[in-house]
């Protein structure tokens, strides 16, 4: 979403809610393999990356990202990524272009306890981009329940109603 709120589209929206972002492999809220809970295929990424850069595409529907889900989990949540859903989740390689060139009302709802990202480090990422975003953290709250527990969609909604 980062990468659309910093876009020609960006007036698009009148205001953007990013919930526990990811900036990027370089970003200081990265965690490696998000706290070892996913496996990156990089190979295929800068393969794929490499092929889209000369116009072929016919390949990024292959899998790059996977979730060490249990087969109950797999159920209710996406066990991989393909290479145009990870790419589509993911802001610009250049994370903090992205943050100066985001000119609308942005705000940033993680968990304190997310386990995929590091998310004490998201106030300083923005405020050393100079923005006055306003990055609440909710307690007690890892990256999945964010958007499955009952105080994190109330504050989810809270936020998008202002």
């Amino acid at each position: 979403m980062l990468r659309v709120a910093a876009s020609e589209m960006q007036s698009s929206f009148d205001s953007y809610l990013l919930l526990s972002p990811y900036l990027g492999h370089t970003a200081p809220n990265y965690r490696p393999d998000s706290g070892g809970w996913v496996s990156v295929g990089i190979p295929r990424i800068v393969a794929l990356n490499a092929l889209n850069a000369v116009g072929i595409r016919h390949w990024n529907d292959f899998p790059v990202v996977r979730f060490a889900l249990t087969e109950e989990a797999k159920k209710l949540l996406t066990p991989e990524y393909d290479f145009n859903l990870n790419m589509n989740f993911a802001a610009n390689a250049d994370y903090q272009s992205d943050l100066l060139n985001a000119k609308g009302k942005v705000a940033i709802l993680a968990g304190d306890a997310d386990e995929a990202f590091n998310t004490q480090a998201l106030q300083g990422v923005v405020h050393s981009a100079g923005k006055d975003w306003p990055v609440q953290l909710l307690p007690n709250i890892q990256h999945i329940p964010l958007t499955l527990d009952p105080m994190a969609l109330k504050a989810i909604v809270e936020l998008v109603q202002r």
